[in-house]
């Protein structure tokens, strides 16, 4: 394949394109599937990921200047929208509390609350997964600009979503019930399934299943990149929760003494303040996470990928 026709579907890989194409139109998922075609199955050796590690490091910062602006807003606006009903409800529990209602009221809210959570939780991982096709458009010349707003950057991402939710629901389930059942099955499910939450961003020419094959593909290859990352990801989950844990704890005491020492009116009104400030530390401890998700991940990734023509 010579250089012109490699321009033709999508950019180099390897290089990061400073001018706009020539002719943009030209540019499509159908031309640049062409050159990607899957590679073969084998577990590949640990100097196959090491190898790669000046070229990840680019692409990390590469995808961290990505994230500036619309990208970044949108993913704090889902999790805002979770902040919003954690105040809320700290707001309702502050007047049940002063009401004296009965426990059954409480377990309703708590219920509502830990839904809403999970549910927005959920929402920003999908559209930070969604998000690293921006990057990977971004980074082979498929798109030069960036999305203009908030509402740019979520249309931009909408063909892809389903497929992004399937593979965030497949990857962090198996991973989950594997690292339940004895932590190693976990981190194999991880090495073979993550990539491909980049693959069903990145490759909307792709079936769902294909996307699995050429992330077991990736997985395989490089599973010493994928160790990586997966240390990488438990560090920062592991600091989000104990940093959660801590404030709990301090609430927890904080509310106790209120209880002892004011009464029941004090008690409530401590709680419903404590509540406000956990789900703050939330939201900045979330906004984190995530990232860290679109930079590490899909900075690895993009290398990964393209690696055998993946």
């Amino acid at each position: 394949m010579d250089d012109n026709t490699n321009n033709q579907g999508g950019g180099d890989w390897s290089s990061h394109p400073t001018e706009k194409p020539d002719e943009p139109a030209s540019l499509s998922y159908a031309d640049y599937s062409k050159q990607n075609q899957s590679g073969k199955k084998e577990m590949g050796s640990l100097d196959d990921s090491t190898k790669l590690i000046p070229e990840i490091k680019s692409n990390v910062a590469l995808f961290a200047s990505y994230l500036k602006g619309p990208i970044l807003y949108a993913i704090a606006a889902i999790l805002a929208i979770r902040l919003l009903f954690s105040g809320l409800g700290a707001g309702v529990s502050v007047v049940l509390g002063i009401a004296e209602a009965g426990p059954t009221l409480f377990s309703v809210l708590g219920g509502f609350e830990a839904f809403v959570g999970v549910f927005f939780g959920f929402a920003a991982s999908v559209y930070t997964y969604a998000f690293f096709r921006i990057g990977h458009d971004r980074l082979t010349g498929l798109e030069q600009e960036p999305p203009a707003s908030i509402k740019d950057a979520i249309q931009s991402v909408t063909p892809v979503m389903l497929s992004v939710v399937l593979a965030v629901l497949v990857s962090h389930s198996v991973t989950a019930i594997g690292t339940l059942m004895c932590i190693v099955p976990g981190v194999l499910a991880f090495v073979v399934l993550s990539p491909s939450r980049y693959l069903a961003a990145t490759r909307p020419d792709l079936g769902f299943q294909d996307v699995l094959d050429k992330s077991i593909t990736t997985g395989m290859r490089y599973w010493g990149a994928m160790v990586g990352l997966l240390a990488v990801i438990v560090a920062v989950i592991f600091v989000q929760n104990i940093g959660l844990a801590i404030l709990e704890a301090i609430s927890t005491a904080i509310m106790a003494a209120a209880a002892n020492n004011f009464g029941a009116v004090a008690f409530s009104l401590t709680g419903g303040i404590l509540s406000i400030v956990v789900a703050i530390a939330s939201f900045v401890l979330g906004l984190l996470t995530m990232v860290v998700a679109f930079c590490v991940e899909g900075g690895v990734m993009s290398v990964l990928t393209r690696q055998d023509n993946v």
